[in-house]
């Protein structure tokens, strides 16, 4: 599409190179969680706890309460246009037109303007979306301050972390391996879409009914990054974050001490020392005694398996990236280690930028 249409056409973007494997049981769940299944899902099935995260990216199956849905997409659509995510930009403006926002206000968030449809408190959640999704530097728990002078309680901040770490998440798993975007960005330049607002507005308000908390099990030690998600403990939010991290530290696909050195990686490009003592902590657990600096200044080591040897300078680059170029790297680490391989490598380094960036802004500073 032109980049006067989409804010984002002029972002090169490569052809898919996923095979898609339909999986029946995997699109029920999708489906019974969202409501709907995306088109692409088939192609993520073969790692099947990064094919469920696509049952918690619908906007009616967040448990939010504090917060408008008008605002989950606004932060999308930011974040998305940050990470010049094609997909996930234009599924974004498909439901904010579906919930009356208008063509202009569309580019003026663009352009980073003005407009009477944006309240300053909307403004400053979007500033928070851009300064978390660009972490340069990391934001720490300063970066709450602006919020809490806006009028927005804890729970509403935790909300508003939260679905911009789902954001983070989206976008690398859509982008890394070129999901196909043209049907996407056909549909959000269809004008009739406007005219769903009363029912669109009908379905979010049924999705948003009362979600009581589940109270969270103490988790077992190896289960990395228990400190954030004890910060959503007493909101729904809690259960649904843990389940995304144990369903992806539990994946069989890579080794544990893999996937901590993926958030080792993740954490070192951060800047996040939390993070990094995390990973150390991780690994740790998993019986690795080489020297982790080495890996970490070198993205090399003869201590890394083979498999790791291409993961980890892959990993290093999905902190900030290209589509274009990232796509590339990843059609080739796809074409060594198989698409299982490649998907639950996105999937983990994936969620690790988005738990080392909450983990940075709801830290205790006096801790």
């Amino acid at each position: 599409m032109p980049a006067e249409t989409t804010g984002l056409g002029a972002v090169d973007w490569e052809t898919c190179a996923l095979e898609a494997r339909p999986d029946p049981e995997i699109n029920r769940f999708v489906r019974r969680e969202a409501g709907m299944v995306p088109s692409h899902l088939d192609y993520y099935t073969v790692c099947p706890w990064v094919a469920r995260q696509f049952a918690y990216f619908a906007l009616t199956n967040i448990p939010i309460h504090a917060i408008p849905p008008s605002l989950v997409e606004l932060l999308g659509l930011v974040v998305a246009q940050d990470n010049s995510c094609r997909y996930c930009y234009a599924a974004t403006r498909v439901i904010l037109r579906a919930l009356g926002f208008g063509d202009d206000t569309v580019r003026s968030l663009e352009q980073g303007m003005a407009t009477s449809e944006i309240t300053p408190a909307t403004r400053a959640a979007l500033d928070f979306g851009r300064r978390f999704s660009r972490a340069s530097p990391l934001p720490g728990p300063d970066a709450l301050a602006p919020l809490r002078a806006h009028g927005f309680d804890e729970t509403a901040i935790l909300e508003i972390v939260y679905v911009t770490a789902l954001s983070v998440v989206a976008n690398r798993i859509v982008t890394l391996p070129a999901v196909p975007i043209a049907d996407v960005e056909r549909m959000s330049e269809r004008r009739w879409i406007r005219f769903l607002q009363p029912m669109a507005t009908l379905v979010l308000r049924r999705a948003r009914r009362k979600r009581y908390p589940t109270a969270l099990t103490e988790p077992e030690p190896a289960r990395p990054f228990a400190h954030v998600v004890r910060a959503f403990e007493g909101h729904p939010l809690g259960p649904r974050l843990a389940t995304q991290v144990d369903d992806a530290w539990d994946s069989p696909i890579l080794p544990r001490r893999t996937k901590a050195l993926i958030v080792a990686v993740v954490g070192r490009a951060l800047d996040c020392s939390l993070s990094e003592r995390e990973a150390r902590r991780l690994l740790q657990l998993e019986g690795v005694d080489f020297d982790v600096n080495d890996v970490l200044a070198h993205l090399a080591s003869p201590a890394l398996t083979e498999a790791e040897g291409i993961i980890v300078p892959f990993v290093r680059e999905t902190v900030h990236y290209d589509p274009a170029p990232i796509q590339r790297r990843g059609r080739a680490l796809m074409a060594r280690l198989g698409q299982p391989v490649f998907l639950e490598t996105i999937g983990t380094a994936s969620l690790a930028n988005a738990l080392c960036r909450m983990g940075a802004v709801l830290s205790d500073p006096s801790a």
